[in-house]
């Protein structure tokens, strides 16, 4: 198993956010589904309902990220 720490802007965060609440699954099940199709690699999850998954914001100057 591959653990994998993905920091993201905050435009694209309240995006994805948008995205995960429509489909009722966390943010990092959207980012997962886009990794696994952008590298055509199989998925075994079986479920992406998990939704209250801590995502931390940090600021860098002026700009705020999440991961």
């Amino acid at each position: 198993m591959l653990s994998v720490i993905v920091v993201i802007e905050e435009g694209v965060y309240l995006k994805l956010k948008e995205m995960a609440e429509e489909k009722k699954i966390s943010v990092a099940s959207i980012i997962r589904e886009i990794l696994a199709s952008y590298f055509r690699i199989e998925d075994n999850t079986k479920n992406y309902s998990k939704t209250k998954i801590a995502n931390r914001r940090d600021l860098y100057g002026d700009k705020a990220y999440y991961r």
